[in-house]
């Protein structure tokens, strides 16, 4: 059988018109001769899949780690700032609730 024909080209032009001219015997080997390829395929899927929550733990763990670095960070701009004058303009203050640049 060519190796470039796919699963669903096989059932559509080789079993079908097989069972279509009686042929069950022979379409029934055709397809457990396609059951090869159906696993492999459904295994490279489900590898996939693995591959992915992987990854997401991978980035939900960096995202985390990331969280609690600028969280300790925070407090100490936030001190320096009101140590300096910047008072909650360093902070993050919305433009309207900023305090005016000391001259």
């Amino acid at each position: 059988m060519d190796p470039g024909l796919t699963t669903v080209t096989v059932r559509d032009k080789i079993v079908y018109p097989m069972v279509d001219r009686g042929e069950l015997v022979k379409a029934f080997n055709m397809v457990m001769a396609q059951k090869g390829v159906v696993e492999r395929q459904a295994k490279e899927v489900a590898d996939y899949d693995e591959d992915l929550d992987v990854g997401y733990k991978r980035l939900a763990r960096s995202m985390q780690v990331l969280e609690v670095a600028l969280t300790s960070l925070v407090p100490v701009a936030g001190q320096a700032a009101l140590v300096s004058g910047a008072g909650v303009l360093a902070v993050g203050a919305p433009p309207s609730q900023r305090e005016p640049a000391a001259p």
